[in-house]
């Protein structure tokens, strides 16, 4: 897969391109996302944040987000301009995934309840938390707002966690590294 245009996602069959911004500010925008089957299975699959302006980010000393039980979730701002200068290219700045194998058998989590959870370290009013603790890196864009989520559905049967790992490599031996909030700490 390539990664370093919006073209070059859209060829890969991701849906939604909802606005990080508009989805804070209109919960209802997640209905989107889908949920279930018609047999009231969840639907898993992959998800992308992208971001497309093509500058070069400021970030965030402190990341404004809530994670459950992470006192200190932010990482430096040196930190994440060094990853940055690496990536740079790329318009994915995270690659996540819902419904992957966890103790032996699929989760059942969804694309939905996946993004919501996400979307739930900055909510834009009552209290921030979330369980969400991949990719919080995001949050430390000064304009995480316009960032873009997407999905994209796998069959059932597939694991999305084994799908996440091979696009996390492809994009590791394209750009040497992974997508900046793709952390392993």
């Amino acid at each position: 897969m390539q990664f370093n245009t919006l073209d070059d996602i859209k060829k890969e069959e991701y849906v939604g391109f909802l606005r990080v911004g508009d989805i804070l500010d209109n919960r209802k925008l997640l209905k989107q996302i889908p949920h279930k089957t018609e047999h009231k299975k969840p639907i898993r699959g992959l998800y992308l944040i992208l971001r497309l302006n093509g500058k070069k980010p400021r970030f965030l000393v402190e990341n404004p987000s809530g994670v459950k039980n992470i006192h200190n979730h932010s990482f430096s701002v040196a930190e994440l301009e060094s990853k940055w200068d690496k990536v740079k290219e790329s318009v994915v700045v995270y690659l996540g995934q819902a419904g992957g194998v966890r103790g032996g058998k699929l989760s059942n989590s969804s694309l939905h309840r996946r993004l919501r959870q996400y979307m739930d370290a900055m909510k834009r009013t009552g209290k921030k938390q979330s369980s969400h603790n991949g990719g919080r890196a995001i949050w430390q864009f000064d304009d995480y707002d316009d960032l873009v989520v997407c999905w994209k559905p796998v069959a059932e049967g597939i694991d999305p966690k084994l799908k996440e790992q091979q696009l996390i490599r492809e994009f590791r031996e394209i750009y040497g590294d992974r997508p900046l909030a793709n952390r392993t700490t």
